[in-house]
């Protein structure tokens, strides 16, 4: 299952909830966020944050 943690990072769990993959940010997201864009990219972002295309992390480019 892939998830966000209490401290706002993308978590991939195993059927057993063991964290199989984590991805963190150096910035905390008060209101995080998952998007899977129309090519393909998954981001995190902040709800808050007004600029929407201010990636926390996304998977294409990294």
């Amino acid at each position: 299952m892939l998830t966000i943690n209490d401290k706002g990072n993308l978590v991939l769990l195993s059927r057993n909830n063991n964290m199989v993959w984590s991805r963190s940010s150096l910035k905390q997201a008060q209101k995080p966020l998952v998007q899977l864009l129309d090519n393909g990219n998954l981001v995190l972002r902040d709800k808050e944050d007004v600029n929407s295309e201010n990636y926390l992390w996304q998977s294409l480019g990294n």
